[in-house]
């Protein structure tokens, strides 16, 4: 590719971009696609780097259409091709999730963590997972974790809470529902009924 039809592909980025921008996705889609087809065959460190974006940026429409193998697929070609980054293991474990297939899912998103161990989004789906597979004490430290490094985010409790619930311990289940209670009142008063059939308390 000579220095003008790089630039013409280039410039090109803006069509899918556009389109993108106006949540016209399978437009966007299509002319992403088309831009990728033609990609430079020895392209420098910045498009590359623009490349691998894109194929991110396709995964991701994938998943907003439903089409969650494809889009798992694409995720699981970033995560070998980029294994430190933390973003594409935490997407393809969010696209594994999708399609039910729990135990790909907790190992991208135990690499997510591997590459940035404070992020909370991957604990949280860590827990989702392992909770969907019995093993509600490691389910239990994820949830936890994540709690932890965001104390003001209500879903990790809520999932505590529900857990808690799930296998009788009315204690920990009122414990984590007034740490809920103190900054997300409207989370705890719909899981208070949950909690009130183990402690015989009504709301």
């Amino acid at each position: 590719m000579g220095p003008a039809a790089s630039w013409r592909w280039r410039l090109s980025a803006l069509s899918w971009r556009l389109a993108l921008w106006r949540g016209h996705t399978l437009q966007a889609l299509d002319l992403l696609e088309g831009w990728l087809s033609a990609a430079p065959l020895n392209p420098d460190a910045r498009t590359q780097s623009a490349v691998w974006h894109a194929w991110a940026t396709r995964a991701h429409l994938l998943g907003s259409l439903n089409r969650w193998a494809e889009a798992a697929a694409q995720f699981q070609t970033l995560q070998q091709v980029l294994p430190g980054h933390a973003a594409h293991h935490f997407n393809a474990g969010f696209a594994w999730q999708q399609l039910g297939d729990w135990f790909r899912a907790e190992q991208a998103f135990r690499h997510a963590l591997a590459a940035s161990p404070r992020m909370d989004l991957a604990w949280f789906g860590l827990g989702d997972v392992l909770c969907q597979q019995g093993k509600h004490a490691e389910a239990e430290a994820a949830w936890t974790r994540q709690t932890e490094i965001q104390p003001l985010c209500a879903d990790g409790l809520e999932r505590l809470v529900q857990l808690h619930a799930a296998l009788g311990q009315s204690e920990q289940a009122s414990q984590r529902l007034g740490q809920l209670r103190a900054f997300a009142p409207r989370q705890a008063m719909a899981l208070e009924p949950v909690v009130a059939q183990l402690t015989g308390v009504r709301p």
